[in-house]
């Protein structure tokens, strides 16, 4: 399989820079068709889990080293620690085997940088786009909440888009690009990040980074590169943190009192277009240099490899999400999106829910459960999934309950209707038999049909020359002979 960076390179030198597919498979060493299949978007995405840094060889000396900097202060600045001296004393102190090399490298990263000097930037017009989170508070549904603000800002025009989130998680970071990009409507050749936990792995040395496989996929599908900045170096960066303030200040003051997160964002994008349309010819000069949109968006969620238990449930950042009974105890696949989680067995898609906020939350369709209902049917009486639903559902339950010991079973046929009719249909129709003084099933049948306006299928009429004819009973002596008699029961 093809490692993602190859992927990248590949669409690169073949939708970018026009190379043939001979061409790519001799520079990059890999076959045509697997060229080809990269070029289409043919290639899955492979999932990896990332490991901690550690640095083993340096890493017992820490304390060490950082009593020796502290020292350092108190000393002339001529006579400070210098790397070699440090390698040094490892060595004749405390039996060090490694190299000068990773004593350096460790080295740079613990001592205190000097004061730095910025340099003002600049860019062409779709050169750089760069991109953040920032954190706000809204008044949503009444309730004072944290919201999470994905920015992205043109380096050249100053154009920015801002969408809210609940989270920071990498669906949301990706679903962001991909409406920015539709925003825009067109990509920029170069996207600069933060060290942003989404996109990147592992930090390594100077400018490298081990990223993120979704994020290089959604690299190779809009065909940007990425630079990232200097560890602790967030002011390389400092229009798109600007960008964050500017939103801030300027769409979020006073703090906004919304319904939803959907309205919030409507406010937010009618923010965008009317500050968009300040940019003048720098914006429509950077709209008309950017690389064209891909026929397909990037599908923005993340995959988690789970399996559901006896009860059908998956479990899923301490929520849960029911399945088909009929896939209780099976391998599952979850695919996290920012709204609603899907789940499939073996590419079949088996459930949509939607996402769940918080913690220790249950998300259940009733239609999962109905089957194992039937055969269980005295389960209605305490079935999570059944006391979930209207308090109309609950009332009537209980008065069958009230005309007798068994009458519960009748309330199991009466859930079966949710396959047929709407929620609002059943509801209404037991509202309306409760009201007639009727708990039957039949009835509450008949009026969720007539609710609907749904007609029974008319009665057959039985042609003249057949209603006439008589057909005898059959005379049974016959099969009693056959069996010798009919034996008393």
């Amino acid at each position: 399989m093809l490692k993602m960076v190859t992927i990248e390179s590949i669409r690169k030198m073949r939708l970018r820079e026009g190379r043939s597919i001979r061409e790519i498979s001799r520079t990059l060493g890999v076959s045509r068709q697997a060229v080809r299949q990269a070029i289409r978007g043919e290639v899955k995405r492979s999932y990896t889990m990332s490991e901690p840094r550690a640095c083993p060889v340096m890493d017992p000396h820490r304390e060490v080293i950082l009593k020796w900097l502290r020292d350092d202060q108190e000393a002339p600045p001529k006579q400070y620690h210098t790397a070699r001296r440090v390698f040094d004393r490892l060595c004749e102190d405390r039996g060090f085997t490694g190299a000068e090399s990773t004593v350096r490298r460790y080295l740079a990263r613990l001592r205190n940088s000097r004061p730095e000097v910025c340099i003002p930037l600049t860019a062409d017009p779709a050169e750089v786009v760069e991109v953040d989170w920032g954190q706000a508070w809204a008044l949503i549904n009444g309730e004072r909440r944290q919201i999470h603000l994905f920015v992205m800002r043109l380096r050249c025009s100053g154009a920015c888009f801002a969408k809210a989130y609940p989270f920071e998680k990498a669906e949301a970071f990706f679903e962001g690009h991909v409406q920015a990009f539709q925003w825009f409507g067109g990509v920029a050749r170069t996207a600069r990040y933060d060290n942003i936990k989404t996109a990147v792995l592992k930090v390594l040395l100077g400018p490298m980074r081990e990223e993120n496989p979704v994020f290089s996929a959604l690299r190779a599908h809009y065909l940007f590169d990425s630079i990232f900045c200097a560890p602790g170096k967030g002011n390389e960066k400092g229009s798109v943190e600007n960008g964050v303030g500017y939103v801030r200040r300027n769409a979020l003051v006073p703090v906004p009192n919304v319904e939803s997160l959907i309205e919030l964002n409507a406010t937010l994008l009618r923010w965008c277009d009317k500050d968009r349309g300040k940019r003048g010819q720098s914006w429509i000069a950077e709209r008309g240099a950017m690389m064209p949109l891909p026929q397909d968006d990037f599908k923005c969620s993340i995959t988690h490899l789970l399996k559901a238990n006896k009860l059908s449930l998956v479990h899923f950042e301490r929520n849960r999400y029911s399945v088909p009974a009929a896939y209780a105890h099976a391998n599952v696949r979850l695919e996290a999106f920012v709204d609603r989680v899907e789940i499939f067995h073996k590419d079949q898609l088996v459930a949509v829910h939607p996402r769940a906020l918080g913690r220790n939350h249950d998300e259940l369709c009733l239609d999962h459960y109905l089957d194992e209902i039937q055969r269980k049917r005295r389960s209605v009486m305490h079935a999570s999934v059944v006391r979930n639903l209207s308090p109309i559902h609950t009332e009537f339950l209980k008065c069958l309950n009230q005309q007798g010991p068994t009458e519960y079973r009748k309330f199991a046929e009466i859930l079966l209707l949710h396959r047929q009719f709407s929620n609002s249909v059943v509801e209404e129709a037991l509202t309306k038999a409760m009201e007639l003084g009727s708990l039957e099933v039949s009835v509450v049948h008949q009026l969720a049909l007539s609710i609907t306006g749904t007609q029974l299928p008319a009665a057959v009429e039985v042609p003249a020359e057949l209603a006439a004819v008589t057909v005898s009973a059959p005379d049974l002596s016959e099969y009693d002979a056959l069996g010798g008699g009919v034996s008393a029961w």
